[in-house]
């Protein structure tokens, strides 16, 4: 492991990554497959509120607009940007329900949603835990989350192979939606995702008491 690089040493750290990734892999699997659904059909479905909900953005917007959301999303979907994270942001800033605020955690989220082969969700403790000073852009943070992982990839997923197993007795109830290729590279994602959960949510804890 390059040593110079942001790491994740801590056991108990890593312990917990594991266990949030087998306690929520289903439900984002489900939400994978009903966002999927939807979009097919151009149809808002009510697992889309419960992800919102899930992941913490619902106050982002005017309460009650969930499904004016989604078909704000399909439009911008059909123009063929799927993973342009900071562009959906400023476009969805533009929207009534936002209040002329840029969403730009939130932008993410749905678009890893869309797309969780690519894409990460953004918050407050995967950025700091990436030692980003300001949520600026998506360009920047998805950059050094590409950037950590490839310098750690040998190491995590080692630990990711381990738990592997259990990840295939949960994706057998998607196989015929999902193929192999999707369940090995969401899975990955979805560990990098909580690495950096963790460790931003410890470091605030840390911090808070540190000033007691």
């Amino acid at each position: 492991m390059d040593t110079e690089t942001f790491q994740i040493s801590d056991l108990e750290n890593l312990i917990e990554a594991l266990g949030l990734l087998l306690s929520t892999y289903k439900s984002d699997l489900d939400y994978f497959q009903n966002f999927r659904r939807a979009k097919e059909k151009k149809e808002y479905h009510i697992s889309f509120q419960y992800f919102l909900n899930e992941y913490r953005i619902s106050r982002c917007f005017e309460k009650g607009k969930a499904s004016e959301l989604f078909y704000i999303t399909m439009s911008w979907l059909d123009k063929d940007k799927e993973n342009d994270v900071d562009a959906f942001a400023n476009f969805l800033k533009d929207k009534d329900i936002f209040r002329n605020k840029k969403p730009l955690s939130l932008a993410s989220k749905i678009l890893f949603l869309n797309n969780p082969k690519k894409n990460l969700p953004l918050d407050s403790l995967t950025v700091s835990a990436l030692e980003i000073n300001k949520e600026k852009d998506y360009k920047s943070f998805y950059g050094k989350a590409e950037e950590f992982w490839k310098n750690n990839k040998d190491e995590y997923s080692k630990y990711l192979e381990g738990i592997r197993e259990l990840l295939e007795q949960i994706e057998m109830n998607y196989s015929n939606y999902f193929d192999t290729d999707f369940f090995l590279e969401v899975s990955q994602r979805r560990f990098l995702d909580k690495l950096l959960w963790v460790k931003g949510k410890n470091m605030k804890i840390q911090s808070e008491k540190e000033k007691i």
